[in-house]
């Protein structure tokens, strides 16, 4: 991609337009979403292999008499807030594509199962805590995870701000598109792209990438080529979309 350096610096003040931390699609993203800085919990009370692995166990298949059930899937937990903030969730997103996951899950065909996944579930999510209209994905109906919520109740001063701001809440999530999603994602990684150029990948090489191929803290793009290349793609699609005046950067 000869020229990207200067398309990206042409298109700076459209980057910054199309990931700006405020507006309806802000949200808390953490900054520095990488592997080694998630921890998945692994249930102390079994040690088979379903209980390690509770994702690979056949549903059809009870745990042994002599093995706890394993709980359900736990929750992963997040560590190193230091670069949190305000922003757009496609950030983490990216993020952790560029920096933690395998090539075969970068793949297109990945890719674009992984991106309708978080998506589907980010819908679901919205539609639970009262962010969109319509019904979540089948396993349980907005009636019952509400009664699963506590309730605040409002003062009666604040009641019709509360319902313009839920309405308003709603129209933008059930306006976020997977397709949405997907022009966030390249447009972010331009913006990534931009700050590796300048700030990280000048010193590396092929060496350093041997070098540094089990340093597990070392994000993926400075460990193999398949994944800077990705970025380095995935950068001139949000490019192009933005030089379209797609991504509400025009």
């Amino acid at each position: 991609h000869r020229g990207l350096a200067a398309r990206l610096r042409t298109a700076a003040p459209a980057i910054s337009r199309a990931t700006r931390r405020f507006g309806a699609a802000q949200t808390l993203v953490h900054g520095d979403f990488k592997a080694a800085n998630i921890i998945t919990p692994i249930s102390s009370l079994a040690v088979s292999s379903s209980a390690v692995h509770p994702l690979s166990a056949s549903a059809a298949s009870p745990a042994p008499a002599s093995v706890p059930a394993p709980a359900p899937y736990p929750a992963p937990v997040v560590i190193d807030w230091q670069w949190c903030g305000p922003g757009r969730a496609a950030h983490d997103v990216m993020y952790l594509m560029s920096t933690s996951l395998s090539s075969r899950a970068i793949s297109p065909e990945a890719e674009e199962h992984l991106l309708a996944t978080y998506h589907r579930r980010l819908m679901r999510d919205l539609r639970r805590r009262g962010g969109a209209r319509g019904e979540g994905d089948g396993d349980e109906s907005e009636s019952a995870a509400a009664t699963k919520a506590p309730h605040w109740p409002a003062p009666a001063s604040s009641a019709a701000h509360s319902q313009s701001a839920a309405a308003a809440a709603a129209d933008y999530t059930d306006a976020y598109t997977l397709d949405t999603l997907r022009v966030d994602v390249a447009v972010h990684a331009a913006d990534y792209c931009r700050f590796l150029i300048g700030s990280m990948w000048g010193a590396v090489t092929p060496h350093s990438m041997e070098a540094k191929s089990g340093a597990t803290n070392q994000g993926m793009h400075k460990r193999s080529l398949e994944h800077l290349t990705w970025v380095v793609r995935k950068a001139a699609h949000g490019l192009d979309v933005l030089e379209r005046g797609g991504g509400r950067g025009g």
